[in-house]
């Protein structure tokens, strides 16, 4: 994170992400899933270590947005990030404090440019561009740490975009020091505020629409973690350069997951074809031998010397044929796991070096 602005000349530090919750859903008019992530950054723009630790929850996030964005899923993400966001000047021109937006932004560091914009942009009145406020009862400064992140899919499917302050900065009373963000949508067209001529899909004839409120009520205390994640960053002496290692990519592991249940299941396909062919092929030769076998005439004693013969033989040669195709079977089966194997250890080496690579560039920029 060599761009960071947080001045952190402190030693190794391992931070996960508590507050957060992320899901990927179904909406009548999408035609692909939206992904909705929620989240709560850690608070804190006077320390180094927090901003620092705000910035390593970001990557961790970032991580997660980038598997879905590469998934091609519609993407909202929204939540009490505890920082601004350069891109959408709040009502006092705060200065972010970290990276943390502008890593969210980023949701795919590999390409030039934001994946995400900020909904805010899209108040054209400065002045109401904030959601809390902190200080004194009396004098409060206001800010906006509250956000929410969309991708073009959605950004062409707002209607609207609201911050209404219809209580004051009070402590007396049980108001939060939060306003709620919201943001409208309509899923039923692809030209929801902003008209874009080069769309040219046919907009779906269903009708849709649905409102997202982010506020510090979102990322309470009691907020659900979905799972596990965390980041690790060193710094040493007093260095300004620091490192992020990703330490937990669960997209990844939930495509090798997947990979493994395609293994699987084509594995189980195979086996079924396979174990049917034999099963048609021995009844085949199990009826070409009770037919050969068949009762003597017993008018004609050296006819039935003969068809005895002639039933041992073809008896003999029967057994020979089941047993050829069932060694071609093992054969077949084998071959088969040992190539879905090479298959898997080759994806598995892939997101390896995919995640170390990733991880490099970081330490390396």
């Amino acid at each position: 994170l060599s761009q960071s602005t947080c001045n952190y000349t402190g030693g190794r530090i391992s931070s996960g992400v508590s507050k957060h919750f992320y899901t990927s859903f179904n909406v009548t008019g999408l035609p692909m899933p939206l992904f909705l992530l929620g989240a709560h950054l850690i608070a804190g723009q006077s320390s180094a270590e927090t901003c620092i630790r705000r910035e390593i929850q970001a990557t961790v996030l970032q991580n997660i947005l980038f598997s879905y964005i590469r998934r091609g899923d519609a993407m909202i993400a929204l939540g009490d990030f505890n920082d601004y966001d350069g891109s959408a000047p709040d009502a006092v021109s705060s200065t972010p404090t970290s990276l943390a937006l502008r890593l969210l932004r980023d949701a795919n560091p590999f390409t030039p440019g934001d994946e995400l914009v900020n909904t805010a942009t899209i108040i054209s009145d400065q002045t109401k561009r904030y959601s809390a406020w902190y200080g004194s009862c009396t004098s409060p400064h206001y800010s906006m740490i509250d956000h929410i992140l969309v991708n073009n899919v959605m950004e062409k499917r707002i209607t609207n975009v609201d911050i209404p302050h219809n209580y004051g900065a009070s402590c007396g009373g049980y108001e939060s020091d939060h306003w709620p963000v919201i943001v409208t949508f309509d899923t039923s067209t692809q030209q929801g505020r902003h008209d874009d001529v080069n769309n040219t899909a046919t907009p779906s004839t269903s009708s849709s629409s649905s409102s997202l409120l982010s506020s510090s009520s979102i990322s309470s205390d009691n907020s659900t973690t979905s799972t596990s994640s965390s980041s690790d960053l060193t710094s040493g002496g007093t260095s300004t350069s620091t490192s992020s290692n990703i330490t937990s990519t669960s997209s990844e592991q939930q495509n090798t997951s997947t990979s493994t249940s395609s293994i699987t299941s084509l594995t189980s396909t195979l086996s079924t074809s396979l174990l049917t062919s034999l099963t048609s092929s021995i009844s085949a030769h199990s009826s070409s031998s009770s037919s050969s076998s068949s009762p003597p005439n017993n008018n004609n004693n050296n006819n039935n010397n003969n068809d005895y013969g002639d039933s041992s033989s073809s008896s003999h040669t029967s057994s020979s044929n089941v047993l050829a195709i069932v060694l071609s079977v093992l054969i077949a089966v084998l071959f088969v796991y040992l190539v879905l194997r090479d298959v898997r250890r080759w994806y598995d080496r892939v997101i390896a070096q995919a995640t170390r690579q990733r991880a490099g560039d970081v330490e390396l920029s």
